[in-house]
């Protein structure tokens, strides 16, 4: 049996990774699952970051905290109404990030065109290559 990567539901995943669709459009490479819907089957709420180069935030956001929090709660708020779900959305740092969180191993990407409902399925012919290759098509 393979490791389980995040106790939300295939449809909640899916839900949740085609709302994050314009979210990684805007910050590629950096829409991470992460926190507790990750570790345990009673999480609060569904941890979602985006985490940018420090040049890159610090050029967004370095000395405008309510910059910061305003687009943290209008994401918040797009991603909650969306996916019907308790969303923490945040952008952070990439050093405060990997300080405070060091595994990198438990943020699971989102907002990626190539993840289908169901990921191929558990009894599907389908292998993640074929997968990547259709949604380069």
């Amino acid at each position: 049996m393979s490791a389980r990567h995040s106790y939300l539901s295939t449809a909640e995943l899916a839900r949740l990774n085609h709302a994050c669709l314009p979210v990684a459009e805007a910050f590629p490479m950096s829409v991470y699952l992460v926190g507790s819907a990750t570790e345990r089957p009673d999480f609060r709420d569904v941890d979602v970051r985006v985490i940018l180069q420090d040049e890159e935030w610090d050029e967004l956001f370095a000395g405008k905290p309510f910059v910061w929090s305003l687009f943290c709660l209008g994401v918040n708020e797009y991603l909650s109404r969306v996916t019907g779900m308790p969303i923490d959305f945040q952008v952070q740092r990439m050093t405060e990030a990997n300080e405070k969180h060091p595994s990198a191993g438990s943020r699971i990407p989102l907002g990626k065109r190539h993840r289908p409902f169901a990921g191929g399925g558990d009894a599907t012919p389908y292998t993640p290559a074929d997968i990547v290759a259709a949604a380069e098509r």
